[in-house]
């Protein structure tokens, strides 16, 4: 085997390890479907609005918010799918910033969210939706399923 052919095989091999955003992209169906019962995104605006019918944890309206803006962004309603904790405070209603330090430190050493530059913006890390959902799914139980 010539090194080119190895280098190549250990590519392919070690290629499996990696997931895309286009793979998350691809299993938008299902994300969709999954993500209905805790909110919506208002089309002009790219507001997201989380469900009042279920008594959300701060952490999770954390990660609802952060899908929210990432699939607006997607749609093209939004330039932007990071936010600062002040409008994480505004879009959750005014939570205080004191309240939510700690579930957003919680959430970034988690690798659930992220902040990819020293900015103090936070965003969803996109490959672990599909997972954030099943466990909203598993602990709120959406109505009529």
């Amino acid at each position: 085997m010539t090194t080119e052919d190895f280098e190549k095989r250990k590519k392919e091999i070690l290629s499996e390890l990696v997931k895309s955003e286009n793979e998350t992209l691809d299993n938008l169906k299902n994300l969709v479907t999954k993500t209905k019962p805790f909110f919506f995104i208002e089309g002009g605006t790219g507001k997201v609005i989380l469900s009042r019918d279920i008594g959300l944890k701060i952490a999770d309206r954390i990660l609802l918010l952060l899908i929210g803006k990432y699939f607006a962004f997607n749609l093209d309603i939004l330039t932007e799918k990071s936010l600062d904790i002040n409008k994480i405070s505004e879009e959750l209603g005014g939570i205080p910033k004191t309240t939510l330090s700690k579930p957003l430190g919680i959430l970034v050493n988690k690798n659930l969210i992220r902040k990819p530059a020293e900015d103090g913006l936070y965003e969803i890390t996109h490959y672990f939706i599909e997972d954030i959902l099943n466990d909203m799914w598993k602990k709120y139980k959406p109505k009529g399923e």
